[in-house]
């Protein structure tokens, strides 16, 4: 009774001890043991100890089953099922399996044989490998959590510059597009003007191809008089001369003609390679969202990895507040804001679906603003005037604006797309400054929406206009 008193007295330390920890993971750590202490596999009357310097657990009681684990000289392992036989059933850092039943390989020592001190001890040494192995999980999903949120952020930034260059290229599009039908248009008044022109530069072209077999002499010498002959010679020279320009006229359309129509193909190709483009920057945004979505169903799909990501987006947050917190008011004491609590518009058209401090339906959303689900690229408004005193990218919002109202309060606006405002620019309340879009989110294009009095979170809900 004296070892189970000990045991007892272990676990209770180690809940204790769990109970002021700080941190999700340590706490992870001890809760995931203390159950590992009361569940009945865990207390067995029969240890293993390892003889041999290498040692493979198997999957089942086969030599060419799966090796789960390799164990060293001296480890102590739970035997959990019977002993009879070549083959013992035993259970290793959480993960149950088989080792060969031979002196060779393992001694057997049954716990009722030892005395309560070296049975606490020996209980003792597989609780503190049991703790390292779940210290060691912990800190492999925390790296991995790591790497996740790193690569989603990559990723996010991916997808933000797709983005960027899409509306560039379909700005490019639009553009071409109207150059199109302007040389269009161009090309059918020029032809319409030619085909105009064209019968009576025909008719002069043989007028003046009969004159030419005539001769002008002929016809002058044909003048009754001197004053018929003057008279003659500048009725031919006006004919001449408006020949000449008709022709020129007729000419210099052709060419603009022409010029068009290859102007015209130049703007087509331009408009089939942006087109392309188009294309192109779908299939990265398309590429880039599959991603993503494959990363959040493995993290939705393991729940210790959920908890470091949580944890690691939990000190993204913690950098906003820092961020907010080193911000130095730049519109003086100016209490009007605080006037308008419960007057506000919505920042966004749309529906709040996570709450202040509730988060929302997704395994994670920041808990200090609220979030307002709406169109992607619906226009995003401050809802005080003000002053922009942040402007760019953080890990877990995306791009963020956030405005200065003086008197201490900041407006926040998290996973926009397209920033209309830049740092140090003056805003009016319901200016648009940004466009709703996905950067950073974990649930599509849903704006995170904070208010901040001295750097502590509001709830924003308070503050807005009840629909």
């Amino acid at each position: 009774m004296v070892w189970m008193l000990s045991f007892f007295k272990t676990i209770f330390k180690i809940f204790i001890r769990a109970c002021f920890l700080k941190t999700l993971q340590k706490r992870l750590i001890y809760s995931v043991f203390i159950l590992f202490l009361l569940n009945s596999e865990s207390l067995y009357a029969y240890i293993a100890v390892v003889n041999s310097s290498r040692l493979n657990m198997r999957i089942q009681p086969d030599f060419d089953s799966y090796v789960i684990a390799v164990l060293s000289k001296g480890d102590k392992l739970d035997i959990t099922g019977t002993i009879d036989g070549s083959w013992v059933k035993v259970l290793y850092n959480g993960k149950k399996g088989y080792l060969r039943n031979n002196p060779v390989y393992i001694k057997i020592i049954d716990e009722n044989n030892l005395s309560p001190e070296k049975k606490a001890s020996v209980r003792k040494e597989i609780i503190d490998r049991q703790i390292r192995a779940e210290r060691k999980k912990i800190e492999l999903y925390e790296k991995k959590a790591e790497n996740i949120i790193a690569v989603l952020d990559e990723i996010e930034k991916s997808l933000n510059n797709a983005q960027k260059r899409l509306d560039l290229v379909k700005k490019d599009y639009l553009e071409t597009g109207d150059k199109i039908r302007e040389e269009e248009k161009k090309i059918f008044g020029l032809e319409e003007e030619l085909n105009n022109l064209r019968p009576f530069v025909n008719k002069r072209i043989v007028a003046l191809s009969r004159f030419s077999r005539v001769g002008q002499m002929n016809i002058l010498f044909s003048a009754e008089s001197v004053v018929n002959f003057i008279k003659l010679q500048k009725s031919l020279k006006k004919i001449i001369n408006a020949d000449i320009f008709l022709i020129k006229k007729y000419t210099r359309l052709k060419k603009n003609y022409m010029e068009a129509k290859k102007s015209l193909e130049r703007e087509k190709n331009l408009l089939a390679g942006f087109q392309k483009d188009i294309a192109n920057y779908l299939g990265i945004k398309e590429s880039e969202k599959n991603k993503k979505r494959e990363l959040f169903e493995e993290i939705r799909k393991k729940k210790n990895l959920r908890l470091s990501v949580i944890e690691n987006l939990k000190r993204a947050s913690r950098k906003l507040d820092k961020t907010i917190a080193d911000l130095k008011s730049s519109s003086g004491n100016n209490s009007v804001f605080r006037k308008y609590k419960g007057l506000l518009s919505y920042p966004v058209k749309g529906e709040i679906v996570s709450r202040f401090g509730k988060g929302g339906s997704s395994f994670y959303q920041h808990k200090n603003g609220v979030g307002i689900k709406a169109e992607l690229g619906e226009p995003v408004q401050s809802v005080f005037s003000g002053n922009v005193v942040f402007s760019d990218w953080i890990k877990g919002y995306g791009n963020i604006i956030i405005i200065d109202h003086g008197d201490g309060f900041h407006s926040v606006y998290g996973h926009v797309q397209e920033f209309f405002k830049k740092k140090g620019d003056k805003v009016i309340r319901d200016e648009v400054i940004a466009t709703l879009g996905e950067t950073g989110s974990m649930s599509g294009p849903v704006l995170h929406f904070e208010l901040r009095q001295h750097g502590v979170a509001v709830d924003p809900a308070k503050w807005i206009k009840k629909k």
